[in-house]
C-alpha cells in the first residue's frame, strides 16, 4: 500500500469518528495497525485529534482579557508534548487512547446540543435576499439575508429574492407572499416579476385562482382581491386554473403575450398587451459607493516589519486597538522568525492596484488579535461578510500547517463561543465553525498561489445562525452579486453570543499568508476591489 492509501484510509476512519459514528472493533483494530507501521501517520492521527478537539488551536491559550498566555490551562496541549507521548504508547494503549478519542469527539457533537435546536415551527432557509429598495416593512431584513419558509411581508418598497433552486423574485409592495419551498411560492396580493435563468426545475408560482408554471422564463404577475394579471417577457409559461385543481383549464402564455383573469366565476380571460412600465423588473446589483458598509480593514500597510510583534501595529481602519500577540514566542521558534513582510502584499487575480503595503505571515505556532470596534452579535438579524486574501506555502509538507481566523470574546476561546475559518494546508481541507457546529470541505490548491476566502456569518434573533465560506481561485472572476455557490456551509446553530475580538492563528511549518481582510455588512463591501468590472476609484 502507498503512503499516499495509508494516509487516505486513516483519514476516512478519523472522519468517521469527527462525525460521531463511532469505530467499529474491526475498524479499531486497522487503524491501530497503520499507526503501529509508520510514524509519520501517527503524528498526523493524533495531531488531527487533537485539533479536532481543540486541543492544538486557540482554545489551548485560554486567551485572557489582557492577552496574557495562560500556561496554566494549557497544560499537555502542545504539539510536541503531545507527540511525544504518543510516539511512547504501547498498540494497548493506543488503542485505549483512540477508543477515548472517539468517545469524547462523539460526546463532544452529540450531547451538547444546546446551539443545535431550532426554534418551532422553523422549516428551513430556502432563499436569499440579493437586493431591495426601499423596504419599509416591521420584517424588513438586510440584503444577504437568508429567508425561511413561511409567511413574507412587503409592505412597501421592493425586495428581491434568490431561491436556493435558482430562480429570483422580485417583489413590489404591498404584497404578500407564502414562501413553501426553495421551488414553490403563494402570492395572495400584491406584484411579483419572476426571472429564471438557471434551466433547472420548474417553479411552482400560485395566486388564490391559478397555477403557474414556469419554462426557461421571465414574467409578472399582479394580484388584486378582483382579478390577477400575467404578463410574459421571455419563455413560457403555464397557467392552469385553480390551484388546487388536478384537471383545471390549461392556458399556455409566450413571450410577448398578457391576460387578465377574473375572479367572477365563468368570466373569459382578457387578452391585454404586454406592459413592462407596470413592473420593476430590475434592481441596482449593488450599492453606490461599497465602503459605506465597510465596517473594519486591515492592508498591513506599515514600514516596520517588527511592527506587529512590538505591539505597535494600528493601521487601517475599524479597530479599537493596535494588533498584540498572544503571550511569547512558544519554544523552538527561532529569534528571527518574522511575522511581517512589508511590501510583500499579496496579489489577487492580477489586481496588483487593489492590494497595499504588505501581508502577515508566520513559521511556527503564534496568535495574536485585534479587537474591533463594533462587536459582532448573533443576537439581531444581521449578515456580515468577511474576506482576506490567502497563500499557502508547502503543499502536503507536514502536519503543522494550519492557518485560522477567528472571531471570539477575550475569555471565550472554545469551539462554542467563537466563529472561524480554517485552512488545513497540509490535508487540503477548509473548516468552517460556528458555536460548536462544523463544516468542511476539501480545498485544492498550488504552492504560493493567491487565494479570496469570503465569510457569510448570518445572524438571526429569532431563527438558527449559519456560517457560509466561499473560496475563490487564483484569476476566478467575482460578480457584484453575492454568490449562490457556497465551498462550506455549516450546520445551523442558535446562539446569543457577541464577539470582540479577531484572531489570526498559525501553526506552520512552512510560510503561510495572509492579507487585505475587511470585515463589511454588505458582499460589495468586502469583495468590490477584485470585481471584474471593478475602478480604481472605489
Amino acid at each position: 500500500m502507498s503512503p499516499e492509501s495509508r494516509y487516505v484510509e486513516v483519514d476516512e476512519l478519523l472522519a468517521l469518528m469527527l462525525d460521531g459514528k463511532g469505530l467499529s472493533a474491526s475498524q479499531v483494530v486497522r487503524l491501530e495497525t497503520l499507526l503501529s507501521e509508520d510514524s509519520e501517520l501517527l503524528d498526523q492521527f493524533v495531531y488531527s485529534v487533537a485539533l479536532a478537539n481543540d486541543l492544538q488551536d486557540v482554545a489551548a491559550y485560554a486567551v485572557s482579557a489582557d492577552g496574557a498566555l495562560d500556561r496554566d490551562q494549557q497544560a499537555n496541549r502542545s504539539t510536541s508534548s503531545i507527540l511525544s507521548r504518543a510516539r511512547g504508547l504501547s498498540l494497548a494503549a493506543l488503542a485505549a487512547s483512540i477508543l477515548i478519542a472517539a468517545f469524547s469527539l462523539t460526546r463532544h457533537r452529540v450531547d451538547d446540543t444546546e446551539n443545535l435546536q431550532p426554534p418551532p415551527g422553523f422549516e428551513g432557509f430556502v432563499a436569499t435576499i440579493i437586493a431591495q429598495d426601499h423596504w419599509n416593512a416591521t420584517s424588513a431584513l438586510p440584503v444577504g439575508y437568508r429567508v425561511p419558509a413561511g409567511e413574507f411581508v412587503v409592505d412597501e418598497g421592493i425586495v428581491e429574492l434568490q431561491f436556493d433552486s435558482g430562480p429570483c423574485l422580485l417583489v413590489e409592495g404591498p404584497a404578500q407572499i407564502d414562501i413553501r419551498s426553495a421551488s414553490e411560492a403563494h402570492l395572495s396580493l400584491g406584484k411579483v416579476v419572476f426571472r429564471d435563468e438557471t434551466d433547472g426545475l420548474p417553479f411552482r408560482l400560485t395566486t388564490p385562482q391559478s397555477q403557474f408554471i414556469d419554462h426557461g422564463t421571465e414574467y409578472a404577475l399582479a394580484v388584486t382581491e378582483e382579478n390577477e394579471e400575467v404578463h410574459v417577457f421571455s419563455g413560457t409559461v403555464e397557467r392552469t386554473e385553480g390551484a388546487a385543481k388536478v384537471n383545471g383549464s390549461v392556458d399556455l402564455l409566450k413571450d410577448g403575450e398578457a391576460k387578465r383573469y377574473s375572479r367572477i366565476k365563468q368570466t373569459p380571460a382578457e387578452v391585454l398587451h404586454v406592459d413592462p412600465t407596470m413592473f420593476v423588473r430590475e434592481l441596482p446589483t449593488h450599492d453606490d459607493d461599497p465602503l459605506q458598509k465597510l465596517l473594519a480593514i486591515e492592508s498591513f500597510n506599515y514600514d516596520d516589519d517588527n511592527i506587529v510583534i512590538d505591539v505597535q501595529a494600528n493601521g487601517g481602519t475599524g479597530w479599537s486597538s493596535t494588533w498584540w500577540p498572544n503571550g511569547e514566542k512558544l519554544p523552538g521558534h527561532n529569534e528571527d522568525d518574522v511575522a511581517l513582510r512589508i511590501g510583500e502584499s499579496l496579489v489577487f487575480g492580477g489586481r496588483d492596484e487593489s492590494s497595499h503595503g504588505g501581508s502577515l505571515g508566520y513559521v511556527g505556532e503564534w496568535l495574536v488579535h485585534r479587537p474591533l470596534n463594533e462587536n459582532l452579535s448573533l443576537a439581531r438579524n444581521d449578515v456580515r461578510y468577511v474576506s482576506f486574501l490567502f497563500r499557502p506555502g508547502e503543499l502536503w509538507s507536514r502536519p503543522e500547517n494550519t492557518v485560522k481566523l477567528i472571531f471570539q470574546n477575550p475569555d471565550q476561546g472554545v469551539l462554542e463561543h467563537r466563529i472561524a475559518v480554517g485552512i488545513d494546508v497540509a490535508r487540503g481541507h477548509i473548516r468552517g465553525e460556528l458555536c460548536g457546529v462544523l463544516g468542511q470541505s476539501p480545498l485544492p490548491m498550488a504552492n504560493n498561489s493567491t487565494y479570496l476566502i469570503v465569510m457569510k456569518i448570518l445572524a438571526a434573533k429569532e431563527n438558527p445562525d449559519q456560517l457560509m465560506i466561499r473560496v475563490f481561485q487564483p484569476h476566478e472572476p467575482i460578480g457584484e452579486r453575492e454568490t449562490s455557490s457556497w465551498t462550506v456551509t455549516t450546520p445551523m446553530s442558535d446562539s446569543d453570543d457577541s464577539f470582540s475580538l479577531m484572531s489570526l492563528y498559525f501553526n506552520s511549518t512552512e510560510e503561510q499568508r495572509i492579507d487585505e481582510i475587511r470585515v463589511g455588512s454588505s458582499w460589495a463591501s468586502v469583495t468590490y476591489p477584485w470585481w471584474a468590472t471593478a475602478t480604481s476609484e472605489l
